[in-house]
């Protein structure tokens, strides 16, 4: 079904067009991070339906169904469970498509609430298939390179220091901080959409001076 035309979904056609034009068959894993995380989320889920419209099979992970449990966060003081992410998502997702019939993957490991593990259900794809994970910090060192294309979601520091717990002088949280300076996630995207307006997101260029 095709989705209405809105400022949102001709941005994303235009996004998918970029996309396409790059990786027009295969299995396509495509990041979409930024700090705004239920915005991240939400731009994803709609991307995702924007890709099937083209009748192709499409897929949405949230980086936030591969997480540690809270204990083993505090002991490793690291959030997200790598290698669920690569053994039960990443790994199957890229070599189902010799095997599509058999091989299965997995969209979420974790119940970030509950604290407990999700149930497992498994998904099978076609040869040509794109996955979208979406998440605060899917573009970190360490996880980008699963990808083979990425957006970057910017949002107004204005906006964000509107939220509770911060200002002007400090927008971000610490861990926001943090990954912004040293990870350089929008530096690392495919492409860069500033979503401050969220029905309204504009496609931003790099200053290549």
């Amino acid at each position: 079904m095709r989705l209405p035309i809105t400022p949102v979904t001709t941005l994303m056609r235009e996004l998918r067009g970029q996309l396409r034009q790059l990786y027009p068959a295969g299995r396509i894993i495509v990041f979409i991070d930024g700090i705004d995380a239920p915005a991240v989320d939400a731009f994803a889920s709609l991307f995702t339906e924007i890709i099937e419209e083209d009748d192709v099979a499409a897929f949405h992970a949230r980086l936030g169904d591969f997480h540690l449990s809270r204990a083993e966060q505090a002991e490793r003081g690291v959030v997200v469970d790598e290698d669920a992410l690569r053994r039960a998502l990443i790994g199957p997702f890229r070599s189902g498509s010799l095997d599509s019939a058999t091989s299965g993957f997995q969209l979420g490991t974790w119940d970030a609430d509950r604290d407990a593990p999700l149930e497992s259900r498994w998904v099978t794809a076609p040869a040509d298939a794109v996955l979208v994970v979406s998440g605060t910090g899917v573009l970190a060192p360490e996880l980008r390179g699963m990808a083979n294309w990425s957006v970057w979601l910017e949002t107004n520091e204005n906006m964000l220091a509107r939220r509770a717990g911060r200002s002007t002088e400090q927008p971000y949280t610490a861990a926001e901080f943090s990954y912004l300076k040293n990870a350089k996630p929008a530096s690392a995207a495919s492409v860069m959409v500033d979503n401050t307006n969220v029905n309204a997101p504009v496609h931003t260029y790099r200053d290549s001076c």
